[in-house]
């Protein structure tokens, strides 16, 4: 898919409770609502404390797209929950995402971000080596990227 077009508007923000339904579609598909809505409390709650940063992607109101910086200590941040409806592949919206975690990696002291994917999953290690990641390894059945910010 080209480029969002003028007309599709993609709102990014930080998770909230009222987004339940479209992160069970597109993520938690598995998890009963009460579960997903404990995985969301917990991620508000690790926003608060400085910790972690969920973002949603909105479309027309819809959650189109998610992802998740994880930085418990020291100067590595993780990207992790990246989930992008089928619809929306391949527009951007990874790149986008990723702009806004590297915008507080620098008051979270971060200097670098890393992410894995499965070997299989050919489209997001395309995506991410398409935004500048670097494969460093692979084990545990994972490539693991990295990628330095404030440069």
């Amino acid at each position: 898919m080209p480029p969002l077009e003028p007309s599709i508007s993609v709102e990014l923000r930080p998770v909230r409770p009222d987004d339940a339904p479209g992160l069970k579609t597109l993520l938690y598909a598995s998890m009963s609502d009460d579960e997903v809505a404990e995985q969301i409390a917990k991620a508000i709650r690790a926003q608060r404390e400085g910790k972690e940063l969920c973002l949603v992607a909105l479309a027309d109101g819809a959650v189109v797209a998610t992802a998740m910086l994880i930085s418990r200590t020291g100067s590595v941040g993780h990207v992790v929950n990246v989930a992008i409806d089928e619809a929306f592949r391949g527009c951007g919206l990874f790149g986008r995402l990723l702009a806004e975690f590297k915008t507080v990696a620098g008051p979270l002291k971060l200097k670098r971000l890393r992410i894995s994917a499965e070997p299989e999953n050919v489209a997001a290690l395309k995506a991410y080596r398409k935004v500048g990641f670097c494969e460093i390894a692979r084990s545990d059945g994972l490539v693991r990227f990295e990628m330095p910010v404030g440069r």
